[in-house]
């Protein structure tokens, strides 16, 4: 919610952007006693030095840093001493206020019980630092496969330190995007380059920007020269592979787990929260992409609306094309400069959702957290265009009946 302006209002977002990672601390001696549990020794035979203070703390996790006895520097993750009642609590209860809004028609037309319906799906799942470390292993290879190791990074774990409630990684060093964008709010700066001007950005592929001035040089340079811009392309890339080709996408892409490493890589954290499409799914939403990076927008509709995704009170063409560019694209358009629960303007509170798939709003949702970064970063560029190679990938590999990596293969 920090960097999402379409899901809440500006006020709300500035307070949940300096919440991202730094709630209040769970006490030191808490943390201690479930590493110590976890992992069956005592912590002068794990580590050589412990910081007792915190990098961060989360609403499922704090990190603390550390050096084990080997002499590798590590970040410690720690699951929050009750967090998981806390939160299952919270779920449910939002549920049944969402219901409870739907029914009295007070929801916006957003069709909020299937939110909290995603939510509870993904959530869980963050509970289990395993499954973390197992994404992560997948991710890794995927990365590999994709030829963007180069300058995408993933946290490595570290065996044996890896269990439900607790994992070791190393560390990796660098600037978190969300300290850059506190930053900069505190001063009143934007984090940004001056916007592109308008033949750059014509054909949805700036050419170089020459005074991207706050992008560190180093990532400048391992990302194709073109500031933020490049940044914003690899993450696009990255989210293309893991959507498309794999079918298991981190759904939480805020600039708190964006981390600009000092060797000019993209670290990507938190590796907890992910979701999953089928393969008819990624067919169906890799016909759209194409549809859309050709600039085809009655087709584009026309996908969109047979995917099943979205049910609107009233089915239109018109909806339909605003729904594909807005949430399947980034490129600007009148829907995602909205607020959705901007009543009086948003199209939704006139003709609303009757329904919509779970893991149609986890693409939503990714799709508006990179556009808040885009936003944040004064980026405007198509990630249809970025994924309309994948996408094509994907369809011949189905019609090949070629056979890409799964999760299957890690788990």
């Amino acid at each position: 919610m920090g960097t999402a302006s379409q899901m809440m209002p500006k006020c709300y977002v500035d307070v949940f952007a300096s919440t991202m990672d730094n709630n209040p601390p769970s006490h030191v001696r808490l943390i201690v006693r479930t590493i110590e549990q976890s992992f069956g020794k005592r912590m002068n035979e794990i580590f050589s030095s412990f910081n007792p203070v915190p990098a961060a703390t989360a609403s499922i996790a704090q990190v603390h840093f550390g050096v084990l006895l080997d002499g590798t520097h590590v970040a410690v993750k720690v699951q929050i001493p009750g967090c998981e009642r806390k939160m299952r609590r919270d779920l449910t209860m939002l549920s049944k206020t969402a219901h409870v809004l739907k029914a009295s028609g007070m929801d916006g037309g957003m069709d909020m019980p299937n939110v909290m319906d995603a939510y509870m799906r993904v959530v869980p799942a963050e509970f289990d630092f395993r499954l973390e470390a197992q994404s992560i292993l997948f991710v890794k290879k995927s990365m590999d496969e994709e030829g963007l190791s180069h300058k995408v990074a993933v946290p490595e774990p570290i065996e044996p330190y890896i269990s439900k409630k607790c994992f070791i990684m190393k560390r990796m060093y660098g600037l978190k995007l969300l300290d850059s964008f506190n930053d900069a709010r505190k001063h009143g700066v934007n984090p940004a380059a001056a916007p592109a001007t308008e033949s750059e950005q014509s054909d949805g592929h700036p050419p170089p920007v020459p005074n991207a001035s706050l992008c560190p040089p180093e990532v400048d340079r391992l990302h194709g020269g073109r500031g933020w811009y490049g940044v914003m392309e690899t993450v696009h890339q990255v989210w293309g592979r893991l959507t498309l080709i794999d079918g298991c996408f981190h759904t939480d892409p805020h600039p708190g787990n964006l981390l600009l490493l000092t060797d000019g890589k993209l670290g990507i954290l938190d590796w907890g929260q992910r979701a999953y499409l089928r393969r008819p799914q990624r067919l169906q939403l890799a016909r759209i992409v194409i549809a859309l990076a050709s600039e085809d927008y009655e087709l584009a509709a026309r996908l969109t609306m047979a995917s099943g995704s979205f049910d609107l009170e009233v089915p239109c063409k018109e909806a339909f094309t605003a729904f594909a560019l807005t949430y399947f694209d980034t490129r600007p358009s009148p829907l995602a400069n909205l607020n959705v629960f901007d009543l009086d303007n948003s199209p939704l509170a006139n003709n609303g959702l009757k329904k919509s798939t779970p893991s149609a709003f986890l693409l939503v949702r990714v799709s508006f957290l990179i556009r808040g970064l885009m936003e944040q970063l004064r980026v405007e560029s198509s990630m249809a265009y970025t994924w309309e190679g994948m996408a094509r990938r994907a369809l011949k590999s189905y019609m090949r009946g070629m056979e890409v990596i799964t999760m299957d293969e890690i788990t």
